[in-house]
């Protein structure tokens, strides 16, 4: 279970920095240019703005994005109270170091971050 928090983490983390840029969906493929049925289906490889792929699709990353939205909003009360002291990332490995202190909301948007990163939703 620990690995899951871990990952929701990097995923805040990530998305947080990154201010979730979506690029444009050309014509079937996914970000940046790579086809997730090419040998080596986008995972590792640059698309043509030379940016590197995370191999995901327009779907999984807008669920993604939907996903951290849901969690901050849901969060928020507990971040307010159990990590005041904090912001940004420091912030979001507070909630996960009290995670048993969590209300319902906030663990069920991080167990839909947790699906998002995976790929599942």
């Amino acid at each position: 279970m620990r690995r899951g928090y871990q990952l929701i983490f990097a995923a805040v983390a990530a998305l947080s920095a990154a201010g979730v840029a979506l690029a444009q969906d050309q014509a079937g493929q996914t970000f940046f240019g790579n086809s997730p049925t090419g040998a080596d289906a986008g995972y590792g490889t640059a698309g043509p703005s030379g940016q590197a792929s995370s191999g995901f699709t327009k779907r999984q990353k807008v669920a993604m994005a939907d996903a951290v939205q849901g969690y901050k909003l849901a969060c928020e009360p507990d971040r307010a109270t159990l990590c005041s002291d904090k912001t940004g990332a420091p912030a979001d490995r507070c909630l996960v170091y009290h995670r048993l202190k969590l209300s319902s909301p906030c663990k069920q948007a991080m167990t839909q971050l947790d699906l998002a990163q995976r790929g599942a939703l």
